[in-house]
């Protein structure tokens, strides 16, 4: 499942890379790490319809992937093909479309960088017309939902399940240092 889930964020990746290179941009590298990955490019996308379509395409592979796998899982799994103790595909198909069901929601959180602190930020920009005040807000915004999942993983560890609450702090806290050093790159850039 670790090998799948890696494919699913590479795939994901591709994703923004290829409604990119319709617009004719380029993506430097795709950097994967525990959780997640980015495509990087030379210089940040500050047309917000752009933006916008390229923040999309990754939750949108995300979610094909996961169709793709929940419909083979569903047919396998009414026609009991391919089911064996051995190799449980049906077991397999079905995880895999979980995952990626929850990569393309983890990823339209409106946290930034995600993809949808990119769409927050788009949005903002189109409306406040300056892009950098815009990152700048949808940084503080993703800041501040980061902080609410950390309160619930804290609610969550002392009231039902330690392990969870700790994993969703572990998750919050990883947003929130992912969010502050941009924030920090854009406060150094054009303070």
């Amino acid at each position: 499942m670790c090998i799948y889930f890696t494919f699913s964020i590479l795939l994901h990746e591709l994703g923004h890379s290829f409604v990119a290179s319709k617009y004719g941009i380029k993506f430097q590298r795709i950097v994967l790490f525990a959780l997640g990955g980015i495509a990087l490019t030379p210089n940040e996308i500050t047309d917000p319809k752009k933006e916008i379509r390229m923040a999309f395409g990754g939750p949108s592979i995300s979610f094909i992937l996961s169709g793709i796998s929940l419909l083979l899982w569903f047919i396998f799994f009414q026609n009991r093909v391919f089911i064996s103790q051995n190799f449980p595909i049906d077991w397999i198909l079905f995880y895999s479309g979980v995952i990626n069901v929850a990569i393309g929601l983890f990823n339209l959180l409106p946290i930034f960088p995600s993809d949808g602190g990119r769409i927050l930020r788009s949005f903002l920009s189109y409306y406040m017309h300056d892009y950098f005040r815009a990152t700048k807000a949808a940084i503080r915004i993703g800041i501040i939902i980061s902080i609410c999942i950390l309160l619930i993983g804290v609610a969550i560890g002392l009231r039902f399940s330690f392990v969870s609450g700790l994993w969703l702090m572990f998750v919050a806290i990883f947003l929130i240092r992912g969010s502050k050093s941009y924030y920090n790159q854009y406060q150094d850039l054009f303070s």
